[in-house]
């Protein structure tokens, strides 16, 4: 089992602590651990601009081509052991690490041949010149030329040497540096692929930078000729959206994320057609490959009303041939999902089927994952109808009656937070329930302010008292992972929703929370330090029954 570096400022850097564990999916055995804690992102990205990008823009579109290709060329020499790496950490059949792979050294080649094309240049002539004046010899003329930044690329677990290599193509051949930040749950492939690369030593020195674990205050360094590209959740990708540097500083951002791709079969298909066969192909290889877990993945199937049961029906059977278990498992045609998060997604996902329809298929069967039977996991295939025109109305009227009930309760002046459930705050969204106050926009000052106090202070001890949904208390631990912070309320209500948010922000082992108001030693630090002049204590919320004021003390 082994600590995985970053690759930072030309070197490998490891961060401090355990940091989070990368497992086998099908066997949940732990692969190794990352961690980002402790490295200087910042000093990362002035390397990248300084040092990467000056080498980068040196050189002419027909020589960044040539290095990508060699990038391609080096996957491909590689690609049986990337492939290994991927069904190991990624719970991908062959067939579908091949699929990620394969699809990484394609769009390699793709590029390099795109920027072959483009030749010995170094910027692009953009559009005609056009006449300034009355005057021929005045003349404006567009040009595109590189940007003096990094391109940051934050990627999503389900394809991870894919989606690296299709973000940093475009950047590198465009002369940016590039900085990847993967998903910590697949990174293996990724972490494999820049060892290659720094290996053979393909691009300059501070063309490629690789962050392992969490993304922390990377976002908060980007400057105006940066670009960010990010894959992954519609509400992640909103949040982005906000980061001082895109608002304030004209970061650029592109966002992939949360796609619904519908498969529509017409009325004048006949079942015995095939068109008829390859829809039905279509929709299962959907369906299984990746276990779903594709961007491209189809999520809604639209199927006349006359053909639906017999659609069902064929699903059902060649459903019923697929077999999921272990990808290490010969005959094993699906994998299991690639984290617990995303099982119990799934899960919860299958609760609201059971509820609005009608169960068709099952197939649940015990599977032994270990080569000496001392492990077995447990998987399970489900198929439920929501397809029929009176069903379809009652979900309508039942919806609709919820509706009505939103309605009724934002009518009544109940704050629109508590009927959605969430608010955003600082970088991330919090749970809240009527159990809490909403968090307000200016109370980021707070946690700005605290952490301008905190900059100089290693490791320091943090009380916020009267946490409530814990937003300041988690938003300064998930800043300063060296922070021991302490969160206390007399609500137990209030702490069940603090602890909730911990969870879903991934610091529950973080911040420790009290029942009582003022369990805190503000003489002695809980490890013998000097006390007070290190400790931060924060209360922002109800104070005597109003809320009105903030106080910081340092």
């Amino acid at each position: 089992m082994s600590k995985l570096k970053s690759y930072l400022g030309g070197a490998w850097q490891e961060g401090e602590g355990d940091g989070e564990a990368l497992l086998n999916p099908a066997t949940e055995q732990t692969l190794g651990h990352a961690s980002s804690d402790g490295l200087d992102r910042k000093q990362a990205l002035d390397f990248a601009r300084s040092e990467g990008g000056p080498a980068l823009r040196a050189l002419t579109f027909g020589q960044r081509a040539e290095l990508v290709q060699k990038t391609a060329a080096l996957l491909q020499k590689n690609r049986d052991e990337l492939i290994g790496l991927a069904m190991t950490n990624g719970g991908n059949t062959r067939s579908d690490a091949k699929f990620d792979v394969d699809g990484a050294i394609a769009t390699l080649q793709a590029y390099a041949e795109v920027g072959a094309a483009l030749g010995d240049k170094r910027l692009l002539v953009d559009g005609d010149a056009i006449q300034l004046g009355r005057s021929p010899r005045l003349v404006g003329q567009h040009i595109l030329t590189t940007r003096h930044g990094v391109a940051v690329h934050v990627n999503a677990f389900n394809f991870p040497a894919w989606g690296l290599a299709e973000k940093a193509a475009v950047a590198l051949l465009a002369g940016m540096p590039v900085l990847t930040k993967p998903a910590t749950s697949s990174a293996l492939v990724a972490h494999r692929l820049f060892e290659l690369l720094v290996e053979t030593q393909i691009w300059p020195k501070g063309s490629l930078s690789l962050l392992m674990g969490r993304a922390g205050d990377l976002i908060d360094h980007l400057e105006g000729q940066d670009c960010l590209a990010f894959t992954g959740g519609a509400s992640t990708a909103a949040l982005l959206r906000n980061t001082p540097g895109v608002v304030n500083r004209g970061t650029r951002i592109n966002v992939e994320a949360d796609s619904l791709n519908a498969a529509v079969l017409g009325p004048d298909v006949e079942t015995d057609s095939e068109t008829y066969d390859f829809f039905l192909k279509d929709v299962l290889r959907d369906m299984t490959q990746k276990a779903g877990q594709k961007c491209t993945a189809i999520r809604r199937v639209l199927v006349p009303e006359a053909l639906s049961e017999r659609f069902r029906d064929d699903l059902a059977d060649r459903l019923a041939a697929v077999v999921v278990g272990n990808p290490a498992t010969e005959g094993v045609r699906m994998g299991p999902v690639a984290t617990a998060s995303q099982k119990t997604a799934v899960l919860e996902g299958l609760s609201l089927l059971a509820r609005d329809g009608r169960l068709v298929w099952l197939r649940e069967e015990a599977v032994w994952v270990s080569g000496d039977r001392t492990t077995r996991r447990h998987y399970q295939g489900v198929m439920y109808d929501i397809t029929t025109r009176k069903h379809a109305e009652e979900q309508l009227l039942e919806a609709q009656e919820r509706f009505r009930a939103l309605v009724q309760r934002r009518a009544s002046r109940e704050p629109l937070q508590y009927i959605l459930g969430t608010q955003a705050f600082w970088k991330h969204e919090f749970l809240v329930t009527p159990a809490v106050l909403i968090p307000r926009p200016e109370t980021e000052l707070l946690v700005e302010t605290s952490l301008e106090l905190l900059k100089d202070v290693p490791a320091p001890v943090v009380a916020d008292v009267g946490t409530g949904s814990g937003c300041i208390a988690l938003s300064i631990a998930a800043e300063r992972p060296d922070a021991s912070v302490h969160a206390t309320d007399v609500s137990e209500p209030a702490l069940e929703v603090a602890r909730e948010n911990a969870r879903r922000l991934g610091l529950e082992g973080r911040v420790a929370r009290r029942e009582k108001r003022a369990e805190f030693g503000f003489r002695q630090a809980a490890d013998g330090r000097e006390g007070f002049r290190r400790n931060l204590i924060l209360q922002a919320g109800q104070l005597g029954g109003d809320l009105r004021r903030q106080h910081v003390h340092s």
